[in-house]
C-alpha cells in the first residue's frame, strides 16, 4: 500500500462491509465518553482504535456505532485519545461497474444439440449472476432460431432463450407441425432490447470466428442486421466460442480481423467452450473420443485446433472442455471473469440527504478498503487539477453545488486493483484535507 497523505486533524469515520453512505441525523458531533482500548499497527503506520457502545435511535434512524475503527497517518498530528464521535445515519450506496458486451457464437451443427440446451439452460443464471454484482451486460446471440437454421443439406440445430433474458413472447412455436427441413419447430424471434439481441443465422462449424467477423455491420450478407450497435464504448468486451471443432482461423488472423472492426473492440477477453484435443488424438478413457469431431489433417482450407485455446491465453479469458459434458461450472468461471474484469467507476452519486436535512459540504469523508489493504482514509483536495500533486485524493464535481464524489487518476487505478474494493462515504464529521504544499 501507498504512504498516506498528509491530512489535516481528522474525525471518526466508520468502517462498513459494503459501500455506505452515512447522512448527518444531528446537528453536529458529540464528545465520545466511553473507555477506549488502542492498539498500534507498526507495519501499516496506523494506529487502530476499537470501542463498543449500543446502537442508539437518532431522528427516527438506527446509528450503529458497535466498532469504530479509525486509520491515523502518524504524521496527520491527531491524536487518537481526543476523537470526537458523529451521530450518523447509515445509508446503503452501490459502487458501479464497467458494464459488459458479450457476443456468444455457437455452432449449429447435429452434434452441438445437447450443449444447445445446457448453453439455454444456463444463461437466465449467468446473466442474473452478471446484473447482482452491479455490473449491466448486453448479451448477442449468433446462432440460428429454431426452424430457421436453413439445413443447407445437413441436420441443424437452433437456440432460443427463456425469459427474462429472452422476450416474454420469443420461443413460442407458431406451427403445430414440425419444419420438415429442421428437427425443431420454428419459434417466434426472443431478441429483448436492450439487454439481449439474437441474430438468427447458422453457424457452421469451423466458421464461428468468420461468422462473427462477418456480422458486425448490417446487411452483411449473412444477416440483416448486425451487433455493432450492442457495443459501449465504457463496456468490457467479452467473446463466447461454443463448438466441438477446430476454426479455419488462426488466432493471429481473428485478433488482427476483430480488432480492424472497431477502434471499440481493441480490448476483449475472449471465452471458450471447446473440444481440448479432437476425437483422433483424445486419450481413450477421453470423452472427447466419443464428442469432439475428428482432427481432419488433409482438409482443405485447414483446420486449426489451438485457435481458441490460443485465444483464450492470448487474452486471459476462460475455458472449459466441451467433452466434459457439464458446462454449470463453466459458467460460473465464466460469470466470475465477466465479474472480474469489469472495473469499479471512481465516481459516486451523493445520495439525497433525509426529509428536512441538507447537505455540508464540508462534513464528508471518504474512506476506502479491501481484501488486502486495511481502511484508509483518502484526503479531499480542492479540484481535479491538484491530482498530479498528491498520491491519493479525492475532490467534487462541483464543490459549490457537489452530486458526485471522484478519485484521482491514481487513486482510481489503485482501487481497481484490488479485488472486493469498498468505498465508505461519511456524511456528518469534518472534511480531512490533504496538507498541499
Amino acid at each position: 500500500m501507498m504512504s498516506p497523505e498528509k491530512l489535516r486533524k481528522s474525525t471518526h469515520l466508520a468502517i462498513c462491509t459494503c459501500v455506505t453512505v452515512t447522512l448527518l441525523a444531528g446537528p453536529g458531533c458529540s464528545r465520545k465518553s466511553q473507555s477506549t482500548n488502542i492498539s498500534t499497527d507498526m507495519s501499516s503506520d496506523s494506529i487502530g482504535i476499537e470501542d463498543s457502545d449500543s446502537i442508539h435511535q437518532i431522528g427516527g434512524f438506527d446509528t450503529d456505532t458497535s466498532t469504530t475503527m479509525v486509520q491515523i497517518p502518524t504524521d496527520s498530528g491527531a491524536n487518537p485519545l481526543e476523537f470526537e464521535e458523529c451521530a450518523a445515519v447509515a445509508e446503503d450506496a452501490e459502487n458501479t461497474r464497467e458494464p459488459a458486451d458479450i457476443i456468444f457464437v455457437i455452432d449449429n451443427s447435429k452434434s452441438l444439440y445437447d450443449e444447445i440446451e445446457m448453453v439455454r439452460a444456463n444463461m437466465n443464471d449467468f446473466s442474473e449472476r452478471i446484473m447482482n454484482s452491479g455490473i449491466d451486460p448486453q448479451i448477442v446471440m449468433i446462432s440460428c432460431l429454431p426452424g430457421d437454421c436453413g439445413n443447407r443439406g445437413g441436420v441443424s440445430y437452433g437456440i432460443c432463450i427463456d425469459p427474462p433474458l429472452g422476450a416474454e413472447d420469443g420461443c413460442q412455436y407458431v406451427s403445430d407441425t414440425p419444419d420438415t427441413e429442421d428437427p425443431k419447430e420454428p419459434v417466434t424471434p426472443d431478441s429483448n432490447l436492450p439487454r439481449y439481441k439474437h441474430l438468427s443465422v447458422r453457424v457452421p462449424s469451423m466458421k464461428e470466428l468468420e461468422w462473427l467477423v462477418t456480422t458486425y455491420e448490417d446487411n452483411n450478407g449473412l444477416t440483416e442486421a448486425g451487433w455493432h450497435d450492442m457495443i459501449r464504448d465504457d463496456s468490457m468486451k467479452h467473446i463466447v466460442v461454443v463448438s466441438d471443432d477446430g476454426d479455419q482461423t488462426t488466432a493471429e488472423q481473428f485478433n488482427e480481423s476483430f480488432q480492424a472492426l472497431s477502434p471499440l473492440l481493441g480490448n476483449y477477453l475472449f471465452h471458450g467452450i471447446f473440444a481440448f484435443a479432437p476425437k483422433d488424438e483424445a486419450p481413450a478413457d477421453s470423452q472427447c473420443s466419443t464428442y469432439a469431431a475428428p482432427s481432419s489433417p488433409d482438409a482443405i482450407p485447414p483446420i486449426y485446433w489451438d485457435t481458441y485455446s490460443n485465444l483464450v491465453a492470448m487474452t486471459g479469458g476462460v475455458s472449459g472442455d466441451l467433452c466434459e459434458q457439464d458446462f454449470n461450472p463453466v459458467f460460473e468461471a465464466l460469470g466470475s471473469s465477466v465479474i472480474a474484469s469489469s472495473k469499479i467507476n471512481c465516481e459516486w452519486e451523493i445520495p439525497a440527504p433525509p426529509t428536512g436535512e441538507t447537505l455540508d459540504a464540508g462534513l464528508v469523508n471518504v474512506e476506502f478498503s479491501s481484501q488486502i489493504t486495511a481502511p484508509y482514509v483518502i484526503g479531499n483536495i480542492p479540484a481535479a487539477d491538484r491530482c498530479a500533486d498528491v498520491e491519493h485524493g479525492w475532490y467534487y464535481d462541483n464543490p459549490a453545488a457537489p452530486t458526485q464524489i471522484k478519485v484521482c487518476p491514481n487513486t482510481c487505478t489503485w482501487f481497481q486493483s484490488e479485488a472486493d474494493a469498498h468505498l465508505t462515504i461519511q456524511f456528518g464529521c469534518e472534511t480531512q484535507t490533504v496538507v498541499l504544499e
